[in-house]
Order: structure tokens, then sequence, then C-alpha cells
């Protein structure tokens, strides 16, 4: 699990200019040489896990190697504090539900943007001035709604259903989003799955110093797992920033290489048909149809992609 992090036009910068990692907590040592995970207490990457079920798969991943794992109601997510009075952020993430169930009163936080970074005790500090949810009872069964800090005392809002039947967005998902800080002027818009941008304007809402990713916290009786993967920011002072500044995945390139040929069908089936090298893993998005799994569907999906008997879904995720 890849988690970019460009900060441009910042006269101080914590880390990196752009910082390259797989999630990692309580995984073994032959895990960490697969995912190439960064050591813990590095400044460039994630600041804290908490508790074990923060933790990165193997297999349960969208892009590359690994992902992040979590249970609905667990509490445990991957800390980032690299923001410093971010005025302007951009982000994309991928998120699975394929193997959640939330009724109507349920919901899972599954990100946030925050306007202080926890204390000394690990404890939060501040309010959250975005909040993304995936909340049980919409149109579709689920709908990821984003809840936004607008002045002291009012929340604005905006939802999109979250479509679990259409290829190849059955299970993986991907918000796209951007924040904007401002008294009275402030605005976030996103998209779900690359359809339309879901604007809320008129803000007035403070400066990020920190974002928090997986399962941040519950209501009602969610229960499963839900999984993340290809988590990227952009923050900038100062300067808009759009949703076209995000970066795409090219969807079903399973050997990662940038291209989409009869090398991702190889690759895709080797991965079906076990025939790799232990972790056993293609190195791209080999999961063309996003339900989870790498098998026999995936691999005729991108043959079909390949030989242009269906849309190439590569409009843009």
């Amino acid at each position: 699990m890849y988690v970019y992090q460009p900060k441009t036009n910042r006269k101080l910068l914590k880390g990196f200019a752009i910082s390259t990692l797989l999630l990692s907590s309580m995984v073994g040592a032959t895990a960490f040489a697969q995912c190439a995970i960064a050591p813990a207490g590095d400044d460039t990457k994630w600041a804290r896990y908490t508790a074990t079920e923060a933790d990165a798969v193997l297999r349960n991943r969208y892009e590359e190697l690994c992902g992040l794992n979590v249970s609905a109601t667990s509490g445990s997510h991957a800390i980032d504090d690299n923001p410093v009075a971010e005025d302007n952020m951009a982000g994309r993430l991928w998120f699975f539900t394929g193997n959640l169930t939330a009724n109507a009163g349920d919901s899972v936080t599954i990100h946030q943007l925050r306007d202080q970074e926890e204390d000394a005790n690990n404890n939060p500090q501040g309010e959250a001035q975005l909040s993304l949810i995936v909340r049980g009872g919409g149109t579709t069964g689920l709908e990821l709604v984003a809840e936004l800090e607008n002045g002291a005392t009012t929340t604005s809002s905006a939802a999109i259903p979250i479509d679990s039947t259409t290829v190849p967005y059955r299970g993986w998902h991907v918000v796209r989003y951007v924040y904007t800080q401002g008294n009275g002027n402030g605005s976030f818009q996103m998209t779900l799955d690359g359809g339309t941008p879901v604007p809320v304007s008129n803000l007035t809402n403070a400066t990020i110093e920190e974002a928090r990713l997986g399962a941040i916290a519950s209501t009602g009786s969610p229960t499963g797992i839900l999984e993340f993967d290809s988590y990227y920011t952009i923050r900038d002072t100062g300067t808009a920033l759009a949703l076209g500044d995000l970066p795409s995945l090219l969807l079903c390139d399973a050997s990662g290489d940038g291209t989409l040929n009869n090398g991702d069908i190889l690759r895709a089936n080797a991965e079906s048909a076990n025939l790799l090298a232990p972790p056993g893993l293609a190195e791209g998005q080999a999961d063309c149809n996003g339900d989870g799994n790498v098998n026999n569907g995936d691999v005729l999906y991108i043959n079909a992609i390949v030989n242009n008997l269906v849309t190439n879904p590569n409009t843009g995720d």
C-alpha cells in the first residue's frame, strides 16, 4: 500500500518532499521486507498506529502488495502528523466495503482532517474539520458522507450513494476530495468512483494539522472488516488545489508497469493460479473488477479490455 504526501510552496517541510510507504503495525519481518515498510518513528511517514488491528495485510490490498485491514468497530487507524497549518489539501484514498454490514443508523468514520495534533498521551485534540463516513441506510444500502466543520455550532455535509454492483467498483471504491480553509469562503468537494463532484461552499473552517485513516469511530452496530489502500495527499499553502491535481491509478495494470497489455493478463493469471513466488502477489492492480479477490474473473476482464471487447475503465479513478 503506497502512501504519497507531496508538499509544495512550503517554507518548512517536515520530512521529504514526497514520502512513499506501506502501512505497517504488527506484522512479521517477512512482511516488512515484502512491503518495504518504513520503520516506526520515521517522521516522514505515519506518526502512529492504534491497536493491533491497524495492520498491513498481504492480499487484502488494491495496489501493490498490502493494505490496511481493520475491524469496523475497532477504532484502529493510522495517524499522519505531517500537515502544518495547511489551508489547502487534496486527497485520494481507496476503501473496500465488500465485507462490511451497516444498517440504517450504523456508520464508520474512515478518514479525518483535524485542526490540532493529538497530545503527548495520544488523546485527540481540537476538532475534526472533515470526517468521511460510510453510513448504512443509503439508497444503495451504503453511502459516503462528508461532514464538515462550519463555524462553532454548525456542521455542513454532503452524501453520495455507494454503488456495490458496477464493475470495477463492486467492493473497492475511490474517493477524491479538495479541502480549502476560509472564513465564510471555505470550500470542499468530493467525487466517488469518478462520478460528478459534490461541492460544499461558504464554510468557516480551520487549517489542518493532522490526518487519520482507518476505522476511527463507529456508531450503531456495523460489523465486518474495512480495507484501505493507495492513500495520497497534496498540501499547498496559499494556492488553491483541484481534484485534477490528484493522480489516478491505472486500473487493471496487474504488472504495475504503467501500461495495459498482454503482460497484465499473464500477471493476473499467475496470481490467480498461485504461480508467483511468495508472497504470491502481482505488483500492480490485479483486482480488475474490484471485488476483493484476484481470480479468473479478473483475468477475463483484463483480457477483454486489452482486446477492446469492453469499455476501458481508465477514464480516471
